[in-house]
């Protein structure tokens, strides 16, 4: 179970999508959704690809902003 980010600074720092082969991951989308989707079988991770606006501080979408509150 991942940790979900919460606060823009917390987000900055973030890198979704860590793996061996590709270490580096990718940084914060600030247009998207700010939530990890993660896939527990392949054991990865991604941002989710909606546009963000809700919940705190609008980093979420319309589906994960009321999980953030």
């Amino acid at each position: 179970m991942i940790k979900q980010p919460k606060t823009l600074t917390t987000l900055k720092k973030y890198r979704y999508g860590v793996t061996e082969k590709y270490p580096k991951g990718s940084a914060y989308d600030p247009a998207l959704c700010g939530w990890v989707v993660v896939d527990e079988k392949a054991k990865t991770s991604w941002q989710c690809s909606r546009k963000n606006g809700y919940g705190r501080d609008g980093l979420w979408c319309c589906n994960h902003g009321p999980q953030t509150i």
